[in-house]
């Protein structure tokens, strides 16, 4: 159960970096946008804001959780059963 638990947190960890990438891809997109005066400042700021605090949230999960403890109690659990 072990490996299929590290299998599944390296897959989760390479979709997690892939939509980082896309939210960086994102906010030039929205860059490019303000530059050709498609949407205002206002906006990019708006927006920009947003997906700044979606990559932070994946990249530092909330004080107090700990994802790897959390899989490895389920997945001994499971075990058990």
């Amino acid at each position: 159960m072990k490996t299929k638990a590290h299998k599944f947190l390296s897959i989760l960890k390479m979709e997690l970096e892939e939509i980082e990438e896309d939210l960086k891809t994102l906010l030039e997109i929205y860059r490019c946008h303000e530059q050709k005066h498609e949407i205002t400042n206002y906006v990019l700021q708006e927006n920009s804001s947003l997906i700044q605090a979606e990559i932070a949230a994946i990249l530092f999960p909330p004080k107090g959780t700990n994802p790897s403890r959390h899989w490895q109690r389920e997945c001994s659990q499971s075990s058990r059963n």
